[in-house]
This record gives C-alpha cells, sequence and structure tokens, in this order.
C-alpha cells in the first residue's frame, strides 16, 4: 500500500517518465488483483498518473495489459471513490485514441 502511495505521488511529478520505466508498472497491474480494495484503489490512482502524462507512458500502462483489471474495477458493492478514480484512469488511457 504505501509503495503504491510513494509511485502515485511521484507519478504526479516531473518524474512520472521514470516511474514508467523502472518497472513499476507491470507490478502496479498486479496489484489491482488485490484482494484489499485500498490497494486495488491506490494502484488505480498510481496507474492513472502515470496514463496521464504522456503519450509513451500511457502506451507503457496499456502494453502491461491494464485495461482489463481497470474495468474490473466496477463492482456493485465498490465504493464510489474507487469507481471515480478507475473511471479517471481510464478516460486516461483512452485519451488521444482514435475510437
Amino acid at each position: 500500500m504505501e509503495a503504491a502511495w510513494v509511485l502515485t505521488n511521484i507519478a504526479a511529478s516531473d518524474y512520472t517518465l521514470l516511474v514508467a520505466e523502472c518497472g513499476a508498472v507491470p507490478r502496479l497491474v498486479e496489484l489491482l488483483e488485490s484482494p484489499d480494495a485500498n490497494i486495488r484503489h491506490q494502484a488505480t490512482w498510481a496507474l492513472g498518473n502515470i496514463a496521464a502524462d504522456m503519450p509513451s507512458c500511457r502506451e507503457t500502462v496499456l502494453d502491461h495489459g491494464a485495461v482489463t483489471p481497470l474495468l474490473a474495477q466496477f463492482k456493485e458493492d465498490m465504493k464510489v471513490s474507487v469507481l471515480r478514480t478507475a473511471t479517471w484512469a481510464l478516460s486516461n488511457l483512452c485519451f488521444g485514441k482514435l475510437p
């Protein structure tokens, strides 16, 4: 949880590309399948920050298969805050893409 939180904050800075290139993205995608909703939420937020930075970062997140586990966050019993973050992260992944 704490590591994902740190990566979320770093990815919201001028060092987003470094986070994307250092191998954090596949680990964050793995965290989207955690049984802990708080960990999934934090990983979603981090991936959204990475995807929002630049096209190459967005492609890195897409290349590591984040879409399906992000879509899996949309569950009936999920907190609204998690749904908002997942929607935002998905919108960052779709930005600039052809329909």
